[in-house]
């Protein structure tokens, strides 16, 4: 009696949904069905284009630029070098030597997530659909599973209660280091198959038994045998039938504390190919045989398409032995000087060209002299017209004089004049169409994922630093010139970038409006704001 009496005295508060919903923006989907969204994007994606990218980020203000630039071909990765680098738990700037624990991957997902939902939010409010927060794919990096398969299950879970869409895990032993270092080990494939087990079965314990036909998260399987140097010892190696054993230099016998073998190195002889390249090719088409990754990454060196060519083709030449087949990702490092080698391979193609090239149709000369894994024969119209009037040029003898800028190669820079000739414009725009053409012929080879994995460091890095060299000498000038004024412009293009109203993206105005809805006066915080009052200044300008 006392429970209904109470009962039917207490009257509930009821907000307007309207309101809620406005607030809320329009992404009402999280954790599992967030991640089950994104496995659709990306599976429907795929279906109708030739590759997906991704950018790394470790801040959710990165990510929703990621986002909103990329238009949806573009998404975040939450990768473990830059964790490393800029977001792990002991908040200080680490290797890439596995400081990165299970959760963090996770963790700054969840920051991406917020982020997105509150320009969302922003974007509704304003009554504003540049920017599509929905449409994209989210790529984390989940080491080398911790070597521990209790450690995978808990990453896994934690990724997609967070909305990660697709993951890899590389081969690496338990002293795992970033795959650019140097003296990397590799676990036997037993070990990499348990974890990569174990990282199937957390997903299928989150997402049900539709996971394996539905492909709402994709794993990736990664390996290192390219450049590695040693391999952690097991009593299985030792069976000539072990896949490890024969890439195994048992002529050297033990490393000095004894738990690792030595890794043959160089050109197999009765094969013709790099042992590491047959290795890569032997241990992920093997996990990929069990049904446990449906792409496949081998880290390379350097950014070499002829390696790319031969590792993709080598996985599904061996799958095809039982009806499958494999796609690539393909990891555009940042540790790669692109200059470096692009430059000095462009000078082959610029000799051809100033040799034997005479008269006639460059672009024919290009595909028979060229080199066509590198996409000599698909240059366009205007690299086509750049070379020929530079070729003009070097047959003139003619030089230019030149004021050297920070987007000429820095090759360049070390000549001791400043003068540039047209031998340096042949290379320079060689190097610009095959850089540009790199993605393209990746997908042709049969790679649809493709990474930088860490441009956050460095954009953050460089443009801080650039700034504050010039902004001691010029003042305000310096964040005007080199930051305002183009970010205005952007801005203004209507193009999606919002980030110039930093007031705005802070979600000023969602608080705003969150207090007018519950009656608090404070509800007018943008009113006679800065960023309002120049924004109106700039329009009456303009009429």
């Amino acid at each position: 009696m006392f429970r209904r009496a109470f009962s039917s005295r207490v009257k509930i508060f009821t907000a307007n949904s309207s309101e809620i919903n406005k607030l809320n923006g329009t992404m009402h989907k999280n954790g599992i069905e967030l991640t089950k969204e994104r496995g659709e994007f990306l599976n429907n994606f795929w279906r109708e284009n030739p590759f997906y990218q991704f950018l790394g980020c470790s801040t959710g203000i990165s990510a929703v630029n990621v986002v909103a630039g990329g238009r949806g071909r573009v998404g975040p990765y939450v990768g473990g070098w830059q964790i490393n680098a800029m977001k792990n738990r002991l908040q200080e700037t680490m290797p890439d030597t596995l400081h990165v624990s299970p959760e963090e991957p996770a963790n700054c997902a969840t920051e991406v997530n917020n982020h997105i939902w509150k320009a969302d939010a922003i974007q509704l409010l304003n009554n504003d659909n540049s920017s599509n927060y929905h449409n994209f794919a989210l790529l984390a990096d989940l080491e080398q599973g911790w070597s521990t398969p209790e450690k995978t299950r808990l990453a896994v879970k934690r990724a997609i209660q967070s909305g990660i869409n697709i993951m890899h895990i590389e081969d690496q032993g338990p002293f795992k280091r970033c795959g650019h270092l140097g003296d990397k080990e590799l676990c036997p494939i037993e070990d990499y198959e348990l974890i990569m087990k174990s990282a199937n079965f957390a997903a299928q314990e989150m997402l049900g038994s539709e996971q394996p036909v539905k492909n709402w998260v994709r794993f990736v399987a990664r390996t290192d045998a390219l450049s590695a140097k040693r391999i952690l010892y097991s009593k299985n190696l030792e069976d000539k039938n072990h896949i490890d054993n024969k890439f195994i230099d048992w002529k050297k016998g033990f490393s000095g504390d004894g738990k690792y073998l030595f890794l043959k190195q160089g050109i197999n002889p009765e094969t013709g190919k790099k042992y590491g390249l047959e290795m890569s090719i032997a241990r992920t088409s093997y996990i990929v045989k069990k049904g446990l990754a449906s792409l496949v990454w081998m880290e390379t060196p350097d950014a070499d398409l002829n390696d790319a060519k031969d590792y993709i083709s080598g996985v599904n030449n061996e799958l095809s032995k039982v009806d499958m087949y494999a796609t690539g990702l393909y990891n555009h490092s940042p540790s790669f000087d692109w200059d470096v080698k692009f430059y000095e391979n462009a000078k082959k193609l610029a000799k051809i060209i100033t040799e034997k090239y005479k008269t006639g149709h460059l672009r024919g000369f290009l595909e028979l002299n060229g080199d066509t894994i590198q996409g000599d024969n698909k240059f366009d119209e205007k690299g086509i017209k750049n070379l020929e009037l530079a070729i003009q040029d070097f047959r003139n003898n003619k030089q230019y004089k030149y004021n050297f800028t920070e987007q000429d190669y820095y090759l360049n820079k070390f000549q001791e004049t400043n003068f540039k000739t047209p031998y340096d414009v042949i290379c320079d725009e060689i190097v610009t169409q095959r850089l540009k053409l790199f993605e393209n012929q990746l997908a042709n080879f049969g790679y649809n994922a493709h990474l930088i994995t860490l441009p956050e460091y460095h954009v953050m890095a460089f443009g801080m630093f650039r700034l504050a060299e010039q902004f001691h000498q010029e003042g305000i000038w310096a964040y005007v010139n080199q930051i305002q004024r183009p970010e205005r412009i952007k801005f203004e293009e209507k193009n999606g970038y919002k980030y110039y109203k930093h007031q705005t993206m802070t979600g000023t105005g969602l608080e705003s409006y969150f207090n007018q809805c519950v009656g608090s006066s404070n509800n007018n915080i943008l009113s006679g704001s800065t960023e309002t009052d120049d924004a109106k200044k700039r329009c009456d300008e303009e009429h």
